[in-house]
């Protein structure tokens, strides 16, 4: 009877594998719960308040009154972290809308404040939740009353900061062309990702022509105090239907630092070769981070330009128009006539005066007629010119806010785990059943 070797190789592989390909795949399952290169904020992480009308400490603002602004407060976060928000109503019956949502990212301290959302006549008597990620929230409530602080004191002499104006689109929209809203809250910045640096792309429907560009921005210079930012500036991308840039507009300019509006037409005659089906605005600077240079874009009109026709002239065939002969009169014997002088003193005495040969006039010879020339017009022709194609004359659209675009790659190191785990986990079964087969009664 042979002896079993409890040492042989192969059974050392076989236990060898199974140990390696467990730790491995231990491993994939904890790298698959670490976040993404772009993270989102995440359940006990920092804290989230509201205020109104502008940012602030922590004041637990739970009523609202109609034409507030509402603005979501963040601190204790990861720098640079960026996360989803929302607006929704969680009071009343169903449907329970989400009045505001969308994208914003905290600054390198961890903390973050922007306006959300502006408090509508038909919100009086809901409650609302503010929530940033997934659990982070804060809850208030919307009456016709004056919003009012909770168990926090109002100093005195303390000026009332300005209630920042509601950010919508006040270019009127073209006749032929298009209307893009993009913005109402989000902003765009340079010094960070090129996704915070863009929104879009956003539906449009824009034949090929000549168009107008008038673009909008806005920025709150009044209440909000930070760095310099000498190019708050963005522009158009325009993109067919494959996605492909067909052209882009010229970047509105920087907003001045006294004014929280600019609206600026950018482009005169921007052709536009093919049909265009999205726009992305776009940060004129990134990456420059020597700045936020941070900008809402709030809308853009693009307006077809109307191109008159150029007329074609048709060439005009020639005509020869002759031109009669010229009679030119025939002089004719014309006997000397003695045609008394008046200036002629009265007649004298007469005196014998030799008489005087006076020679008669010669007949003037005939002179014929030069012959009837004809005279031939040049015919006058101007090469025809091309008559652009009609504009089309679809109706302005209203394009509503998508809000940014984000990309997020996957856990390379997670994949990388799992697979080498189940590799030697197959490994493993395989130096078993070698041993088992070959070695187990060596």
């Amino acid at each position: 009877m042979k002896k079993t070797n409890k040492h042989h190789p192969l059974k050392l592989l076989a236990a060898a594998g199974y140990s390696l390909g467990v730790i491995c795949l231990g491993i994939a399952m904890v790298l698959g719960v670490t976040p993404a290169s772009v993270s989102f904020a995440q359940s006990g992480s920092g804290a989230v308040w509201t205020t109104t009308n502008s940012c602030g400490d922590p004041q637990n603002i739970n009523h609202y009154a109609v034409g507030a602004v509402v603005y979501i407060n963040g601190a204790n976060f990861d720098p640079d972290e960026v996360f989803v928000w929302d607006i929704t109503r969680v009071s009343g019956s169903p449907p329970k809308p989400t009045v505001a949502s969308g994208n914003d990212a905290a600054d390198g301290t961890g903390a973050f404040c922007f306006a959300a959302y502006t408090i509508q006549s038909s919100d009086v008597g809901s409650t609302y939740q503010a929530s940033v990620g997934d659990v982070k929230s804060d809850n208030f409530r919307v009456d016709g009353a004056e919003p009012e602080a909770t168990n926090t004191p109002v100093p005195t002499n303390t000026a009332v900061p300005p209630t920042e104006p509601v950010i919508s689109c006040s270019l009127p929209g073209p006749t032929i062309g298009q209307l893009v809203n993009i913005s109402v809250g989000p902003f765009i910045r340079s010094d960070r990702s090129e996704a915070q640096a863009k929104i879009g792309p956003l539906a449009a429907s824009l034949p090929a022509g000549t168009y107008k560009i008038t673009l909008s921005s806005y920025d709150n210079h009044t209440t909000h105090v930070g760095p310099d930012q000498p190019n708050e500036r963005w522009f158009l991308i325009l993109l067919d239907s494959s996605g492909v840039e067909v052209t882009r507009s010229q970047a509105i300019g920087d907003l001045p630092g006294a004014n929280n509006w600019l609206t600026q037409v950018t482009d005169s005659n921007l052709v536009v070769s093919r049909g265009v089906v999205s726009v992305v605005a776009y940060h004129a600077v990134y990456p420059d981070s020597s700045s936020p240079n941070s900008v809402v874009p709030v809308c853009g009109s693009i307006a077809a330009v109307q191109v008159e026709p150029t007329p074609t002239n048709t060439p005009v065939p020639p005509t020869n128009t002759p031109i009669p002969p010229t009679e030119t009169p025939t002089p004719t014997d014309v006997p000397p006539t003695n045609t008394p002088d008046p200036t002629d003193p009265p007649e004298s005495t007469p005196t014998d005066v030799p008489p005087t040969n006076t020679p008669l006039p010669t007949d003037i010879p005939e002179t014929e007629p030069p012959p009837p020339t004809a005279t031939t017009v040049p015919p006058t022709s101007v090469p025809p010119t091309d008559v652009p194609p009609p504009i089309s004359t679809s109706p302005a659209v209203l394009i509503p806010v998508t809000g940014l675009d984000f990309n997020f790659s996957g856990g390379m190191i997670n994949g990388l785990f799992n697979d080498l785990g189940i590799a030697l986990l197959g490994f493993g079964f395989l130096m078993h059943g070698a041993w088992l087969r070959f070695g187990k009664d060596e």
